[in-house]
């Protein structure tokens, strides 16, 4: 039977990675089995095979992802139309660096004022060079999928940088970001929290906003509002044990928030 490292039937390899895959056992005529990809005719089939070892009745194969998409490897008894004794899937994931950088863009919603912006792009230069570290992009995908309670692809940093748009928090104009600065003033006040968020986002919108201070303080500061609030707008849940998970993110990238 077809066997992998991990997963029931399903087989994850990131563009231009490879695997390997164990085949014991033969066909019940006692004959060593057909293995082959399911699509193999397919000039853009997603995976190459090759055999790499052979020893009594175990087989070893080298999975070779070639570009995204998805196939399986069939095990069949008797050659390519054989009857099919075990499959694996074999999905390949795109590379993280392999999205086009398209954003963030600059909102209204609070303009950024010319003077922070050279600042801020050297931040976002400065977050998408995080998303060339497959530590930190393993980092946020692994981070985001336990928090969204969904899993995401190796390419949700990249794909949330480029989608995320982002404001002066000072200056916002959106209610749900003024009720919630209020709200944090009074906090403040009765000492319930220790200062004042540098930055904040909604789950699953594309807005974030950035507080003055935090380009005051510079570059760094900037970076890691952007990726934090990211994993937000990915669908990173922002209750207090959440925010904890998210620390994760600021150790890996050596940037406190």
């Amino acid at each position: 039977m077809l066997k992998q490292p991990a997963g029931l039937g399903l087989v994850r390899v990131q563009e231009q990675q490879s695997r390997e895959l164990a085949l014991v056992g033969a066909g019940s005529d006692g004959q060593p089995l057909w293995v082959s990809l399911s699509d193999r005719m397919n000039p853009a089939c997603p995976v190459a095979l090759t055999e790499l070892v052979a020893r009594g009745q175990e087989r070893r194969f080298k999975l070779t992802a070639v570009s995204p998409g998805s196939t399986t490897v069939e095990a069949r008894q008797g050659g390519g139309s054989g009857a099919l004794q075990d499959s694996v899937r074999v999905e390949v994931t795109a590379m993280a660096s392999s999205v086009l950088r398209r954003g963030p863009q600059l909102g209204n919603d609070g303009a950024i004022p010319l003077a922070l912006r050279t600042k801020l792009r050297t931040a976002m230069d400065a977050a998408w060079r995080l998303n060339s570290d497959p530590r930190f992009v393993e980092t946020f995908r692994a981070v985001v999928s336990t928090l969204s309670g969904t899993e995401q692809p190796i390419t949700v940093s990249a794909d949330t940088l480029n989608r995320s748009v982002i404001h002066l928090l000072d200056t916002a104009r959106d209610p749900r970001v003024k009720k919630g600065l209020a709200f944090e003033r009074r906090d403040v006040r009765e000492n319930a929290v220790s200062g004042l968020a540098p930055s904040y986002s909604f789950r699953l919108e594309p807005n974030i906003w950035i507080r003055r201070s935090a380009f005051d303080k510079g570059a760094h500061q900037l970076t890691a509002c952007i990726f934090h609030e990211a994993a937000h707008v990915a669908g990173a849940r922002g209750d207090p044990l959440a925010e904890l998970g998210l620390e994760k993110l600021h150790v890996t990238a050596g940037l406190p928030r």
